[in-house]
């Protein structure tokens, strides 16, 4: 009897332990391909970047709609930020008007490509993480999940929103609960 149990047990420890092994080691090479690849992505959109700067300076429209496509292959054609970078390098072909309002369109163009990189690198944070950090008590606030492309709009950014601003509006958005704000003229309480 206890030569079967022993054998049970060991059979188990022996199951598990390779399933978990098996994991790590899955769970290593996936983050380690995923990272490498997305790194490559975030210094061709850098390079990719500069040319479009300096196309547009120089007035090289040809240019500038090649570079219009190669960002297209590489972006989400259903997110509305990465189709918000491809509208901003299209106006930078925009021929009127083009001396008083290209450095305007190309900081618009550096913002939108800059909250692409920093949302990608903040998902590639929040993916390399070990598992059960997402699991944390103290790190699973209420605004705390993958990164979304809503915190870092271009449309916030303008507005100056920190991201606990933008956190709080986002919040808002998807419980339309709107939290309790002390008054400061009001003598009641604060629920806090």
């Amino acid at each position: 009897m206890d030569t079967s149990l022993n054998l049970i047990i060991s059979l188990i420890s022996g199951v598990i332990g390779g399933a978990i092994t098996a994991y790590i080691g899955n769970r290593k090479i996936q983050i380690k391909n995923i990272t490498q690849e997305r790194a490559k992505w975030r210094d061709k959109i850098r390079e990719l970047s500069i040319e479009v700067y300096k196309a547009a300076i120089e007035g090289k429209y040809q240019e500038i709609d090649k570079l219009q496509i190669e960002f297209a292959v590489r972006l989400n054609p259903y997110d509305d930020e990465d189709i918000g970078i491809l509208e901003t390098i299209y106006k930078l072909k925009d021929k009127q008007n083009q001396e008083e309002s290209l450095s305007k369109k190309l900081e618009e163009f550096s913002d939108r490509v800059a909250l692409l990189l920093k949302h990608d690198w903040e998902r590639a944070k929040y993916e390399a993480e070990p598992w059960y950090s997402h699991l944390s008590l103290l790190k699973n606030k209420i605004f705390e999940h993958p990164p979304g492309r809503t915190f870092y709009s271009y449309e916030k950014l303008k507005k100056h929103l920190t991201k606990e601003e933008c956190k709080k509006e986002e919040y808002k958005k998807y419980t339309h609960i709107i939290p309790y704000e002390k008054n400061p003229s009001s003598s009641q309480p604060s629920p806090d």
